[in-house]
């Protein structure tokens, strides 16, 4: 997702009438590398007028543990403005776990090939429940990505994931669908 359409996205939220509600977005190693990044991420703030609260910038872990002192510099100025942190993919990289005590992020998002494993191997739901436990000892919600069907959900729920993504959620749909679906009133049944 490039600058600009970043900061559509941005101005759009900023500009509905519609309840709030949460945008991640992917920032790239090129983009987390630069050192003026926190200081665009401010000023588009500034220019969009979105509640930084809304919005949640998602960074994997191997782009965190380049040069973890500094990543952790960087973070704790973004949560300083407001923002939420997402650690994505989490689990398909160096994942060693001691790092994430040092991170000010308020998110952990499983990589996909967990949930996946779900139905094929046993063990990997032992190591979603671990990865929830870890998680939730530390402060930090989970997201279960990939989440293609309701076996998958049901497993994960149980397990203590906190949010979930994928096409058993709904699929991929633009900004306007997005509206739209928004602007409906909506009947949560549990």
């Amino acid at each position: 997702m490039g600058d600009q359409y970043r900061l559509s996205a941005r101005r759009s939220l900023a500009q509905t009438r519609l309840p709030p509600v949460r945008l991640a977005v992917n920032v790239s190693a090129a983009q987390f590398s630069r050192p003026d990044f926190v200081d665009v991420v401010a000023q588009a703030l500034v220019s969009s007028g979105l509640d930084p609260e809304l919005l949640e910038l998602e960074l994997t872990e191997s782009v965190i543990v380049r040069d973890l002192d500094e990543s952790a510099r960087r973070l704790e100025r973004l949560r300083a403005l407001g923002l939420k942190l997402a650690i994505d993919d989490f689990g398909t990289g160096y994942s060693s776990l001691s790092y994430l005590r040092r991170l000010p992020i308020h998110t952990l998002k499983m990589d996909r090939s967990f949930i996946q494993e779900l139905e094929r191997d046993p063990n990997t739901l032992s190591l979603v429940r671990a990865i929830v436990t870890l998680a939730h000892g530390l402060g930090l919600a989970v997201v279960a990505e990939g989440v293609e069907r309701q076996e998958q959900f049901e497993a994960l729920r149980a397990a203590g994931c906190d949010r979930f993504q994928g096409f058993y959620c709904g699929a991929p749909a633009s900004a306007e669908s997005i509206e739209n679906l928004l602007a409906r009133p909506v009947v949560v049944i549990r």
